[in-house]
């Protein structure tokens, strides 16, 4: 079978009937099956599960306050074995530290997030456009 040129128009006749919609009641967009696949697989991105990891962070920073508001008491302290200022200097610390991070970590999830559903919009918009030329409406500005 022979492709037709730039111009040339295919004539095809199905035996199976269809229901055409009227143009004030509905309008229908066909779009490719590949437009459609990536579409589905944006909008799985888009419902995987996330961890909302702002308790964790904010028991890591109340434990940093808590253990850091023991060190000048403890300094005051006589008698401690020399391990535990250390032990509780880094132990703040690292519980900043750790905090900051799941702060990042959860900041980062929540653009990743923000970026699957721009890429839902980007393909949806750009569908739409392209049958903006048979006077369907996209979305409103």
């Amino acid at each position: 079978m022979s492709e037709p040129s730039g111009g040339d128009q295919i004539n095809w006749n199905l035996s199976a009937p269809i229901a055409v919609p009227a143009p004030t009641t509905e309008t229908r967009l066909a779009i490719r099956r590949s437009d459609w696949s990536r579409i589905r697989r944006n909008l799985a991105r888009c419902k995987e599960s996330q961890f909302n990891l702002s308790g964790a962070y904010w028991f890591l920073f109340g434990s940093d306050v808590s253990i850091g508001a023991t060190i000048y008491p403890l300094q005051l302290t006589t008698g401690l074995p020399t391990w535990v200022m250390p032990l509780y200097a880094c132990t703040t610390v690292s519980t900043l530290v750790m905090g900051i991070i799941l702060v990042l970590l959860n900041r980062y999830q929540k653009q990743q997030r923000q970026f699957h559903i721009e890429d839902v919009e980007f393909d949806m918009d750009e569908i739409e456009r392209a049958f903006n030329a048979d006077g369907i409406q996209g979305k409103a500005p």
